[in-house]
């Protein structure tokens, strides 16, 4: 059986004369959390992109679970969930006008958890989305994907501009609802010292390219050897050129 999640080699893509990625690989096994990180206008976004079939893929191979995300997106999307970086649920939404507007176009939702959650976290259906704090914002958004109950969670930095309580209240709710089933997670963020905690692998990405990814726990042990600082926010910095 392969292991492999997410396979890509060479991939090149760009827009008019810009190429953002370049000659860029990536793989992500089976079960693990791998933190992207790179800083603003590296790829991260463009790749989340391709990964969520949005546009096709001008050159390269890109597979997830053996599919090609562009020519079988509606069969793959049954198997992944996406985090955007904003939100986008309309802000005039009520949460109870959104809940019966999404178990429509998304039947495999879970809708009681989805309910559960927003009852555990007191955020009333009444409200409409747009009156919710940016926090809960994020957090109504990291539900609906949870409860799409798919293999793969994408996350495209979606605690974007929220305060440090906040970020910590999301990635203490991926790691509680997660821990104990095997949904694989790719996790493009800018902030590598708050996701340290919950991350099993990296991949640094720099110029449109991976520069390096592996273990996270190797990497750091590979560098300790050199005598280099062995934290996430220092091999972030050492590989991807600065803070993501």
């Amino acid at each position: 059986m392969n292991d492999l999640v997410i396979q890509a080699e060479g991939l090149r893509f760009g827009y008019t004369r810009r190429l953002i990625l370049n000659d860029l690989g990536i793989t992500v096994a089976r079960g693990t959390v791998t933190g992207l990180l790179g800083p603003n206008g590296a790829g991260k976004t463009t790749l989340m992109g391709l990964l969520n079939g949005f546009f096709p893929l001008r050159q390269g191979l890109l597979r997830i679970f053996g599919l090609d995300p562009w020519r079988q997106r509606t069969e793959l999307q049954r198997r992944l969930a996406f985090v955007p970086e904003q939100p986008t649920i309309y802000s005039w939404m009520t949460l109870r006008y959104f809940i019966d507007f999404y178990q429509r176009v998304q039947p495999v939702w879970d809708v009681r958890y989805f309910r559960h959650k927003l009852n555990e976290f007191n955020i009333s259906e009444r409200l409409r989305f747009g009156s919710l704090s940016r926090g809960q914002q994020g957090l109504v958004s990291l539900l609906t994907a949870l409860a799409r109950r798919g293999d793969l969670l994408l996350l495209d930095d979606p605690t974007l501009g929220l305060d440090v309580v906040a970020r910590r209240h999301l990635y203490t709710t991926i790691v509680e609802e997660l821990a104990d089933q095997e949904v694989t997670i790719l996790f493009a963020t800018h902030q590598p010292a708050e996701v340290e905690g919950i991350l099993t692998h990296v991949a640094f990405i720099r110029n449109g390219r991976i520069i390096r990814q592996g273990a996270l726990e190797d990497l750091k042990a590979a560098e300790n050897v050199k005598g280099l600082g062995q934290s996430l926010q220092e091999l972030t910095m050492l590989y991807a050129g600065g803070e993501s």
